[in-house]
């Protein structure tokens, strides 16, 4: 997503780094990402058209890219699964996006339910989409436990009165996340973590 909004945004001069995606733009929707740089920068363009541009390259993108994903991620998928913790998806990208992910890497397998940005009326930081996955899985909200990786889906987690913990590398934008009941570099320490507290 952060290639996919530079190569959008560098059709109007603007560029942006990481770090600044990570504190402004990931986790929110795309139409409203769209709409605060088209703001910040005076931009005559529609937040809708942009958002078309940014969909175009990141299809062209997942033609030629293989994604990556955080350290520890598959692992982790697979620890849980074995474990038969019942697990859910809640995702602020939209379903064309999120499905063939999961198809190509074969980790639909994991999940027993995925809720995208097409399945809310209210994205991340809203509540919704946690909630609808609790109600899928029946379970009481003192039994979940999320994993999150940007401030809008640790507000959103928290929001839904779920526990979380916070996942992100870079120990400087961990101060966005102090909202979350925990936060880890990586997967491996939260699972670290659970299983000398006897939690899993």
């Amino acid at each position: 997503h952060f290639q996919c909004w530079n190569q959008v945004m560098s059709q109007y001069g603007l560029t942006m780094d990481y770090d600044t995606y990570l504190k402004e733009a990931a986790g929110i929707p795309a139409l409203e990402h769209a709409e605060s740089i088209i703001t910040k920068h005076s931009l005559s363009i529609s937040a809708e058209t942009m958002v078309e541009k940014v969909k175009l390259i990141y299809s062209d993108m997942m033609n030629s890219v293989d994604l990556e994903f955080m350290p520890y991620a598959m692992e982790s998928l697979q620890y849980f699964h074995e474990k038969g913790f019942p697990m859910a998806l809640v995702t602020g990208s939209i379903r064309p996006q999120v499905d063939p992910i999961l198809k190509e890497k074969g980790i639909k397998k994991y999940f027993k339910a995925t809720i995208t940005y097409d399945d809310v009326e209210n994205s991340k930081p809203d509540p919704e989409g946690y909630l609808k996955a609790v109600s899928f899985l029946g379970f009481t909200k003192e039994e979940y436990l999320v994993f999150e990786d940007t401030a809008n889906g640790t507000k959103a987690a928290k929001a839904a009165g779920l526990t979380c913990y916070a996942i992100q590398g870079d120990a400087e934008l961990h101060q966005n996340l102090s909202h979350a009941d925990k936060i880890f570099l990586n997967l491996s320490e939260a699972i670290q973590f659970l299983e000398k507290a006897k939690l899993i």
